[in-house]
């Protein structure tokens, strides 16, 4: 697997060009996965965890906590799947980080 073809094109395939808010994210995704996608934080998970998102598939909404804890724990990081993961994490928070900053910049110029 060619880690940076393969973020280049998911994050292409979305089509949210350079910069984007995360709304824009969550729509393009939805949009894509003909599924609603919900955000939920997770309360009981602090930096010790070394977490700070995953992304569970279910028929349901219901996850019991046990679940979440063991589904979260990080087995292997050095596999290509998981570095292609937070490689395209990386690319995903920049675009939004450039959005936030765009519209900062326009209302510096613009008021």
């Amino acid at each position: 697997m060619n880690i940076e073809q393969t973020v280049s094109a998911a994050v292409a395939g979305l089509q949210l060009g350079s910069t984007f808010t995360l709304d824009d994210l969550l729509t393009a995704v939805q949009q894509r996965r003909h599924r609603r996608l919900r955000v939920v934080e997770l309360a009981d998970l602090d930096t010790r965890d070394g977490i700070c998102a995953v992304w569970l598939v279910t028929d349901t909404d219901d996850i019991p906590p046990y679940t979440r804890g063991r589904l979260l724990k990080r087995q292997d990081i050095d596999c290509e799947t998981e570095i292609a993961a937070e490689s395209l994490a990386d690319r995903l928070a920049a675009g939004i980080r450039g959005s936030v900053f765009a519209e900062t910049r326009y209302s510096e110029v613009f008021g």
